[in-house]
């Protein structure tokens, strides 16, 4: 398939969207935004944009929807459930051997 225009792009190019593909049958079609794409670019976007503190601010909110949806799914309290997770986070890790040289 060749693209009609100046540049061409690729699956993950921002300017390959919208754009006039021809097939090898000489057929031409366009090639329509992925929503999953455009949605991960927009939810990208919009956390760059924000400064340090709000980031952490939204780390902090999202861990604790993290909590809320497992105690709802567990039934379980949000104290055992929240140290269940934090279990799981650790299990396989390796120790890291600078931290253990000290």
């Amino acid at each position: 398939m060749r693209e009609r225009g100046g540049r061409s792009g690729g699956a993950n190019s921002s300017t390959g969207a919208g754009r006039a593909v021809v097939a090898a049958g000489g057929v031409c079609s366009f090639r329509m935004p992925s929503v999953g794409e455009t949605l991960r670019r927009a939810t990208l976007d919009a956390v760059r944009a924000l400064g340090a503190e709000d980031r952490i601010l939204l780390a902090l909110r999202l861990g604790d929807s993290d909590v809320e949806l497992a105690v709802a799914a567990s039934g379980g309290e949000p104290d055992a459930v929240r140290a269940q997770l934090a279990g799981r986070r650790h299990a396989g890790r390796r120790p890291s051997r600078c931290a253990s040289e000290r």
